[in-house]
């Protein structure tokens, strides 16, 4: 099940234009194309069903941060549900 769940991940990330998506200790980093293929304004409706867990670095290319520390669900149900809220607001 794991492995069908990493493969949904992966196949909403490339359809985002997610060069990477890399799980460190307390965060996940998303390196997104630039511009990315979705509509800017989702990141905004993720922060606000998240909040204080969601945010973009204005680096070349964008990057999301996805805060993990203390999360209270599985991370990679979680992450799919971020990345369809990001493709259809």
């Amino acid at each position: 099940l794991n492995l069908l769940a990493v493969a949904e991940v992966k196949n909403l990330a490339r359809r985002l234009g997610m060069r990477s998506v890399l799980e460190k200790p307390d965060l996940v980093e998303v390196q997104l194309v630039d511009p990315p293929l979705f509509d800017g304004r989702n990141i905004l409706t993720v922060q606000s069903k998240y909040p204080g867990r969601i945010s973009v670095l204005p680096s070349n290319p964008p990057i999301l941060r996805i805060r993990k520390a203390g999360l209270k669900r599985s991370l990679l149900p979680w992450l799919k549900e971020i990345f369809g809220i990001l493709e259809k607001g």
